[in-house]
Formats: C-alpha cells, sequence, structure tokens
C-alpha cells in the first residue's frame, strides 16, 4: 500500500489466526474466550452516495472457526483459584497438547 492507493488481489488467501476476549463474568472478574483456528474474509465495502443527510456505514467482517488439535474453542475464568492468563494465552496462541481436556 502506497499513499494513495490500496490494491488487493484476486488471489489473496487470508492467513489462519486464533482470537480470544475477555468479558466480565457476574462477580466483576473475568472470563477468557478463545477460538484455536480460523480465517477471516475480506472486509466488506458498504458505499452510500450523500443524500439529504449523512448516514454513517457500518464495515463488517466475518470469521470461519475450526478446530486445532481436535478443541474448538477454550473459556477460562480468572474466579478459579488455578486459572492462569500466561497459561491461557498460551493454549490459544502458542499451540495445544493432545493431553489437554
Amino acid at each position: 500500500m502506497n499513499r494513495v492507493w490500496k490494491f488487493t488481489k484476486k488471489d489473496l488467501t487470508p492467513p489462519y489466526v486464533a482470537v480470544s476476549f475477555r468479558f466480565k463474568l457476574s462477580n466483576n472478574k473475568y472470563g477468557y474466550f478463545g477460538m484455536m483456528k480460523g480465517q477471516f474474509s475480506l472486509p466488506s465495502a458498504d458505499m452510500k452516495t450523500q443524500g439529504e443527510k449523512n448516514e454513517a456505514q457500518t464495515d463488517s467482517i466475518e470469521g470461519n472457526f475450526v478446530a486445532r488439535n481436535d478443541i474448538m474453542y477454550i473459556i477460562g475464568r480468572e474466579d478459579h483459584p488455578d486459572f492462569k492468563l500466561e497459561e491461557f494465552m498460551n493454549k490459544v496462541y502458542g499451540g495445544v497438547s493432545a493431553s489437554t481436556p
């Protein structure tokens, strides 16, 4: 990409990624959700010409996720005494051993 143009080639294949996010539990602690292996599609381009008033357009992107080492996703809760965030992140992003339930 240069300063003026952005080119997307037709044979572009999105890479596989792992994704995680955290969510607040009812006890004000956090839970963590990790999806193991997936690909996102190219973002859609939804554009409208200017009418009588401006309308904000929302970009969207879709992803498809599959199992990695027979595991689709991992959920961890920081209110569990054995939960370690570093271990969770390593399982999601660093690989999962066959012995992990």
